[in-house]
Order: structure tokens, then sequence, then C-alpha cells
């Protein structure tokens, strides 16, 4: 188990490739995350960052988290993780992405925006009228051009820091689709 909501990986064919972490790649996904919170995030102090990595996503929370229904989709350049979002599991037809990030040394070659693609993908299949995240103010040209719209700003927001609001309407909430049990 462990690669939680989406019905299968539909990253198919994408470059880099993309698809669901499982929770046996979670060392290798929060080797990257710490590199990318500790160096990417501005708005979070070193004592934020620490807390992040050392008591709320921990490998073993992550392993609670994916086997909750989040998934980590991760993109793929000879065998090391270069790339991933972390998504909450859908709700009432949203597809919510915690982190989104990047190595830096792989920036500006298209893998946050096919990230990006492959989350719109997973979370249209199964049934999402929308995709949302918070971003820190320096993303907000990357997620603009990524297609989202900023729909409002969180001022002194969690752990302090302003957040964009940002989402991507995929098409008509459908009531059937956002009351289905499971």
């Amino acid at each position: 188990m462990g690669t939680a909501s989406f019905p299968f990986c539909y990253t198919y064919g994408m470059s880099p490739p993309i698809r669901p972490l499982t929770t046996k790649e979670i060392a290798l996904f929060h080797r990257l995350f710490a590199d990318v919170l500790s160096h990417d995030f501005p708005g979070y102090t070193p004592a934020i960052v620490d807390f992040f990595l050392h008591h709320v996503y921990t490998p073993p929370n992550i392993a609670y988290f994916m086997n909750a229904g989040a998934t980590i989709i991760g993109a793929w350049e000879k065998g090391d993780l270069i790339g991933f979002a972390f998504i909450d599991k859908p709700y009432g037809g949203v597809s919510m992405c915690r982190w989104l990030g990047v190595e830096q040394g792989k920036r500006h070659q298209g893998t946050g925006r096919s990230i990006v693609a492959a989350w719109k993908g997973m979370a249209a299949d199964a049934r999402c009228h929308k995709l949302e995240l918070a971003g820190q103010p320096d993303a907000r040209g990357f997620y603009e051009k990524a297609g989202f719209k900023q729909e409002g700003t969180r001022l002194s927001s969690y752990f302090g820091i302003d957040q964009h609001l940002f989402g991507m309407i995929l098409g008509t909430p459908d009531t059937g689709s956002m009351t289905i049990k499971k």
C-alpha cells in the first residue's frame, strides 16, 4: 500500500518520469524534502524547518499520512528523486498539495511543470474539480505560469508566514463524485 488515493499512475511517458512514491521510498523523499525545505522556503526560520523535519514530517509520520490517503508523486532522473509533490487525499472534489519542490540544480527544465501536469491528471482521474495550494510569495510566478490563479493571501498564516492561495479549476463540481463512499 502507501501510494494512496489516486487510482493509478497517470504519468507514463513524461520527462522526467513521474510516479507515486511507495512507503519504501520515504527515506529518499525525506532527504530531498529536507534539502528543499532548508534552502528554498525562506519564510520559515531554521527553528521551524527543524520542527517540520524532526517532529511533523518525520519518516514514520509521512508513512502514516500516506497510509491515510496522502500521495507523494516524484520526478525521477537516472534513479534519483529530483522533485516531488505531497498531495492530501482528495476531499470535497478538491486536491490539495501541501508541498511541491524540485532539486535546485534541476529547476528551469520543466520538472515542476511536469509534476503539476501529473498532479492535474491524477486529480482529474480521481474526479476532482479543483487543485489548490498555498505558496510562499516568491513562488507566485511559477504557479501562475503553471496555470494557477491567485485566489487570495493569508497574512501571518501557519507558522507566521504570508501565503498566497492558488487554485486551478479542472471542471464543474459534481455532487455524485464528491460523495462517493469508499
